[in-house]
């Protein structure tokens, strides 16, 4: 079973798509740094993760249970679920998920974050 998926990864060309994906994923995921709680945008490949601070400056992190959670209902809301650790959102969409998907995820998080913590 294990040597089918690898063949089929291989055949369907697999890793280079999640390698294009993931820069398209990073690019997007980079336009939000520039807002005033975005501490960090980082990634590898398909795995990327925003960290969201109370103060850009000192990267000071939210007081437990304030905000955090907001913003991840904020997110559900829209129709994204992505896993959060404490204050970091971290996406790892499958290689088969389209550009457009990518888009709308980055798209989802910057509106949550503006909805939530504000511009």
């Amino acid at each position: 079973m294990a040597l089918a998926n690898l063949a089929i990864i291989e055949r369907e060309g697999l890793l280079e798509r999640a390698a294009e994906l993931g820069r398209r994923l990073l690019r997007g995921l980079e336009t939000l740094r520039s807002h005033p709680h975005v501490g960090d945008v980082r990634g590898q490949g398909l795995m990327a993760a925003v960290e969201l601070v109370a103060d850009k400056r000192t990267k000071a992190e939210f007081l437990p249970s304030k905000d955090r959670p907001r913003v991840h209902q904020a997110t559900q809301d829209r129709g994204m679920f992505s896993r959060l650790r404490g204050d970091v959102y971290n996406f790892g969409p499958c290689f088969v998920t389209t550009e457009a998907q990518i888009d709308r995820m980055v798209e989802i998080l910057g509106e949550s974050i503006t909805a939530v913590l504000g511009s």
